[in-house]
């Protein structure tokens, strides 16, 4: 029996809409997405059958992982208005920025990674 994934995609990107088809192809996995777009989170939030907000307080706050996928300039700004997730993973795809930037914050998460174990995490999840 496969565990269900609860997994909050954060943006609604290029990068995110691919994550989240391909996040969206193990069918126990819950996806949501969450953007600073009602707009763009409405449209990926359709395109992947599944819930979308655009404002972070209603976010879910119980999720297994959650993925920053912004841009780099993005990042510091959302960050500061994430919750705090307990013992979730969390991980971002900022390829340019230094890991210090979410370590200031590493007192919200369990654990954060890079894009690299990213794809080994989604590997995984794959593998159910």
């Amino acid at each position: 029996l496969t565990k269900s994934k609860r997994i909050v995609l954060i943006g609604a990107g290029r990068l995110a809409t691919c994550l989240g088809q391909a996040l969206k192809q193990t069918p126990s996995n819950e996806i949501s997405v969450v953007s600073r777009s009602e707009e763009s989170a409405s449209v990926l939030g359709k395109k992947l059958n599944c819930a979308y907000t655009s404002n972070f307080s209603e976010m879910p706050k119980d999720a297994d992982t959650y993925v920053i996928s912004i841009t780099d300039a993005a990042v510091a700004q959302v960050i500061q208005h994430l919750p705090d997730l307990g013992q979730a993973l969390v991980v971002h795809t900022a390829g340019s920025l230094p890991m210090s930037l979410l370590l200031r914050m590493a007192w919200k998460f369990r654990w954060i990674t890079t894009t690299s174990e990213l794809l080994e995490y989604l590997k995984d999840l794959k593998a159910g």
